[in-house]
C-alpha cells in the first residue's frame, strides 16, 4: 500500500503535469477555465495547486478542453511521474 507521503508525490505529479500541458497548449489559466463550461479562473488555479483535487471525470473534461486524448495523458503521467 501507498504512503500518504507517496500519494502526494503522485498528485503533485499530476498538478504539474496538468499546468504543463495546459501551457503547452498556449492557454492561460483564464482561457482554459472558459473552456470548462465557463468555470471560474480560480477552479484551474486550485487544481494545479493542489487547493482541489479532481476526479476522473474532470480530468476527461480538462483533457477534452485542451485537446488531449485522456489515455494519451494518462500514458504521460505514468511516464513523466517520480519513482516510487
Amino acid at each position: 500500500m501507498a504512503s500518504r507521503r507517496n500519494w502526494e508525490t503522485r498528485r503533485q505529479d499530476l498538478r504539474v503535469l496538468l499546468k504543463s500541458v495546459r501551457l503547452e497548449t498556449g492557454l492561460t489559466q483564464m482561457e482554459m477555465a472558459a473552456r470548462l463550461r465557463s468555470r471560474p479562473q480560480s477552479y484551474v488555479s486550485k487544481s494545479e495547486s493542489g487547493e482541489r483535487k479532481i476526479d476522473l471525470v474532470e480530468l476527461e473534461e480538462i483533457c477534452e478542453a485542451i485537446g488531449v486524448d485522456l489515455l494519451d495523458f494518462v500514458r504521460r503521467y505514468q511516464a513523466s511521474r517520480a519513482p516510487d
